[in-house]
C-alpha cells in the first residue's frame, strides 16, 4: 500500500479530532483523579486512580453519604469525601459514632472507626458536611469539615 499525502493528511486529521475530543472529555466531562492518602480506606485505595462525573449533580442534589470528589480552594486540594450532614444540621462525633441531629447514624462503609470525638457542629447554610471512610486516623490528619455546595466537583465512576 503506498502512502499518499492525502492519506496520511486524512489520519492526522481524525488523530487530532480524537484528541482534542479526549482533552474536552477529560476537561469538562470527567476530571482525573489518585487517590492520595489512607482517608477513603477501604472504600477507595491509596494510589488508586479515579475519574469524576463532574454533571453528577446537573439535575439532582448530592444526597447523605454521597462519595463526592470536592476542592478546597484554601488549599488548593481536591479530595474525595463522604457527605454525612447538609446546611443547619447538626454533625457529632462521639464514641467511635456519626450523630446528625442527635440521632445515630448506621455507617456500614466504615470498617475503621474512630477513637476520638468531634464536638457537634451545625453545618453553615450552603455547605454540607464530608468525612473520609477511614475514621482510625487522627482529627488533624482526617480532613473532614465542612465545604460549599459550590466546591462539590461531582461523583467517582467507580
Amino acid at each position: 500500500m503506498k502512502l499518499t499525502k492525502r492519506f496520511i493528511l486524512k489520519y492526522l486529521i481524525i488523530a487530532g479530532v480524537i484528541f482534542f475530543l479526549g482533552l474536552l472529555l477529560l476537561n469538562f466531562v470527567c476530571v482525573p483523579g489518585i487517590i492520595r492518602g489512607i482517608s477513603m480506606k477501604p472504600t477507595y485505595m491509596e494510589g488508586q486512580s479515579n475519574y469524576c462525573w463532574r454533571f453528577a449533580f446537573s439535575f439532582s442534589k448530592p444526597k447523605r453519604f454521597d462519595v463526592v470528589m470536592a476542592r478546597f480552594p484554601e488549599i488548593e486540594v481536591k479530595f474525595l469525601k463522604r457527605i454525612v450532614a447538609f446546611e443547619n444540621e447538626t454533625v457529632e462525633l462521639r464514641n467511635g459514632k456519626l450523630f446528625v441531629n442527635g440521632k445515630e447514624i448506621q455507617e456500614n462503609y466504615v470498617k475503621y472507626p474512630c477513637s476520638w470525638n468531634m464536638k457537634p457542629i451545625k453545618v453553615a447554610t450552603g455547605k454540607v458536611f464530608i468525612v473520609g471512610d477511614n475514621r482510625s486516623m487522627p482529627m488533624g490528619e482526617h480532613m473532614c469539615g465542612e465545604t460549599s455546595v459550590q466546591n462539590i466537583i461531582g461523583t467517582p465512576v467507580f
